[in-house]
């Protein structure tokens, strides 16, 4: 070998280099030779040999990996790329950044979701801002497909399955249930009413969402929940809440409960509706007599209320209906003659006295109105000849 015009021979022996001249002999000690070989590998883009190089130096790992992610941003691969920045130690808000400023959402999602796979239990503000990160990430694309009218497109149908995914994972679980509040608050931004409701079934925390429902003003979504899981007490605590504001709707869900509901104890909800809406809890008192069977005196009397303050044509009917016997009506007669009385109903006060045993007071209001009707009542006693006979001339007296 030549060296700025000496020449010199070498001979290579194991773990060792000589080199001489004429004048000096060199040794050199050959270690770790292929120690930077590495950076070769990268520079060829051959990522894999270059980790083999290095694999006892998690720096050089890291910087190997650095690469091999750029490489895959820079070809679009933006996948690949996203899988292995989260195997980095990059600054997470960067790398976040890039692929935002790309718009690629799927690859931040498989950034954010690899990313979260790397955490320990102890990293819960980590854990906390990932998931709900990732959430409202699904929420945004889910919401602008259903924009689109695409509820039922296979897309969605995907990108649902995989936000189910997602939120069953155990560490997302104790993540959302910890943050329950925030998570709901999400959803309930976003308009999405069936993951906010599978949620809340998953975590069985009903009244909470309802109760933020209808702080909202959101009171179909409200009900929207509470008919969601069928338990009787919600709709005794929530029905007074929601009745003057979706009555329709609401009577709708109290019907469609049928024998599970008490009535009795949806009375508070009832008598919270105005006049227009009573129209309403008229419809529920009356399925519950003519559909249920219902004979709780207190269902019995709000019902007839109702009919003589708002529809005293149907009082009547009701009062025929439930016949002439006082032991068999459901009602409350004198309560029931009260009302009437207050509302001057005189054809049903003469109905309702006959039932109390007040004859002679019967016949006297059926003769303010019609002789046919005093003529009846005076025939209703059977089993009492005399008094028939006392009815009769009264109404005889008043004739002439």
């Amino acid at each position: 070998m030549r060296d700025a015009g000496r020449e010199f021979d070498s001979h290579v022996a194991v773990g060792t280099l000589w080199a001489f001249t004429e004048k000096a002999v060199f040794r050199y000690k050959v270690s770790r030779e292929e120690r930077n070989v590495w950076q070769i590998y990268v520079e060829k883009g051959e990522f894999e040999l270059a980790k083999q190089y290095c694999k006892d130096n998690p720096a050089h790992i890291d910087q190997v990996l650095v690469k091999q992610a750029e490489m895959f941003f820079n070809n679009k691969q933006y996948e690949k790329s996203a899988v292995h920045y989260a195997e980095t130690q990059s600054s997470f808000e960067e790398i976040a950044l890039k692929f935002l400023q790309v718009w690629q959402i799927e690859a931040l999602k498989t950034f954010l979701k690899k990313k979260l796979e790397g955490l320990r239990i102890q990293d819960k503000t980590q854990i906390t801002m990932i998931v709900i990160w990732v959430i409202e990430l699904f929420l945004n694309q889910l919401g602008s497909l259903r924009d689109e009218g695409k509820e039922n497109t296979t897309e969605y149908i995907t990108l649902q399955k995989e936000l189910d995914s997602f939120l069953a994972r155990p560490q997302v679980i104790e993540c959302v249930k910890n943050n329950k509040g925030t998570v709901y608050d999400l959803m309930a931004s976003h308009g999405d009413k069936q993951n906010l409701i599978k949620l809340t079934i998953i975590n069985k925390d009903f009244e909470r969402v309802i109760r933020h429902h209808i702080y909202k003003n959101n009171y179909l979504e409200a009900l929207d929940v509470l008919k969601s899981q069928n338990r009787k007490e919600l709709f005794y605590a929530f029905a007074p809440s929601l009745m003057p504001f979706v009555p329709k709707q609401m009577v709708n869900a109290l019907i469609s409960q049928g024998r599970s509901l008490n009535p009795s104890s949806l009375i508070p909800a009832l008598v919270t509706l105005d006049d227009d809406q009573a129209v309403e809890a008229i419809r529920y008192l009356e399925f519950c007599v003519n559909s249920l069977g219902c004979q709780q005196e207190a269902i019995h009397n709000f019902l007839l209320s109702l009919y003589a303050r708002l529809k005293p044509e149907n009082l009547m009917e009701y009062l025929a209906l439930q016949g002439q016997d006082p032991n068999m009506v459901r009602y409350d007669i004198r309560y029931a003659l009260r009302l009437c009385q207050e509302r001057n109903l005189t054809e049903a006060c003469v109905q309702l006295s006959a039932l109390l045993g007040l004859w002679e007071a019967a016949v006297d209001l059926a003769l303010t109105i019609d002789v046919n009707l005093a003529k009846m009542t005076a025939s209703m006693p059977q089993n009492d000849p005399e008094l028939r006979k006392k009815l009769w001339l009264k109404i005889e007296e008043e004739v002439e």
